[in-house]
């Protein structure tokens, strides 16, 4: 879904940019595709990885039309991740400080 939503997004999109002849192409992938990957998520690193190589390829041709193309690779998180559950243990701490 990854993959195939991506290629619908940019075959909308692109005419545009291509017509402008300028423009920046973003792209968001995952840093998973290059380290190592937690069991169980094969189906989800196999996209991104499909969705990597679609990136560097539409790089590669868009530049004829003057179109910039970034692929963005945010790292791993090592703390907690912030849930909702979270969020609303620290809403509640938060009163409680401020009733005392």
């Amino acid at each position: 879904m990854n993959v195939l939503s991506t290629q619908r997004v940019n075959r909308a999109a692109l005419p545009q940019l291509r017509n402008r002849g300028m423009g920046s192409w973003f792209w968001v992938s995952s840093s998973s595709c290059a380290g190592e990957r937690p069991p169980y998520l094969a189906p989800y690193f196999a996209a991104k990885a499909g969705m990597d190589a679609l990136a560097v390829v539409y790089a590669r041709e868009l530049t004829r039309w003057g179109i910039e193309t970034s692929i963005i690779v945010p790292g791993a998180f090592t703390a907690e991740p912030i849930t909702l559950p979270m969020l609303d243990r620290q809403r509640i701490q938060l009163a409680q400080r401020n009733t005392r």
